[in-house]
């Protein structure tokens, strides 16, 4: 569960009872991972609205805190990074994108991406990151020499004569070449 969307059903759900300041005290039960005490401000909450619109937001909220409670907990407790929204993704990309503009290829920017978000997660990335051990290095050997044998098999097996152009040339005695040859010879007495 992200904060964005769990603290937008909350806010939604404590907005009539700003007062009472049950946002602050269901965060806290969350934090303390209570969650009895969590449903049972959410109770109060149902009881105190007066509106029957406001009751089932709430109970609708309540639903949404029960079925959601681990992943909830887990994102307040153990400091786990929440999801990125579009802009964040977009901002991210285009700070390296657009202000240092180079080519990329599709591995490349790939690695680019989840650099740029590894380093915006707040972790840092030292040469150890970069190392390859000797196991990676020999897979890399290997995939070049596969992809050599897979090529030369491919190019030797395929026949592409069909694309290839056949010159056709008509002998020289036939009677459609004299006939052509003569109608050639006499077209300025014809016209």
């Amino acid at each position: 569960i992200d904060s964005f969307h769990f603290e937008k059903h909350l806010k939604q759900a404590t907005a009539a009872f700003s007062k009472q300041n049950y946002r602050l005290r269901i965060r806290q039960a969350i934090i303390e991972k209570d969650k009895g005490k969590a449903i049972r401000l959410v109770n109060e909450m149902v009881t105190l609205s007066e509106e029957p619109k406001r009751a089932k937001s709430i109970r609708k909220f309540r639903s949404y805190l029960l079925n959601n409670w681990e992943g909830i907990v887990r994102r307040y407790t153990e400091g786990i990074i929440g999801s990125c929204t579009e802009a964040l993704v977009s901002h991210v990309y285009s700070e390296r994108l657009s202000r240092n503009p180079m080519g990329w290829s599709d591995e490349g920017l790939h690695k680019m991406a989840e650099l740029r978000v590894y380093t915006r997660n707040g972790c840092v990335v030292t040469a150890k990151d970069f190392k390859r051990t000797k196991q990676e290095k020999e897979r890399s050997i290997f995939k070049v020499y596969a992809q050599e044998r897979i090529r030369e098999a491919i190019d030797g097996y395929l026949d592409w004569s069909i694309f290839e152009k056949e010159q056709y040339n008509l002998p020289t005695n036939s009677p459609t070449q004299i006939l052509i040859r003569s109608y050639g010879r006499l077209r300025s007495l014809v016209g």
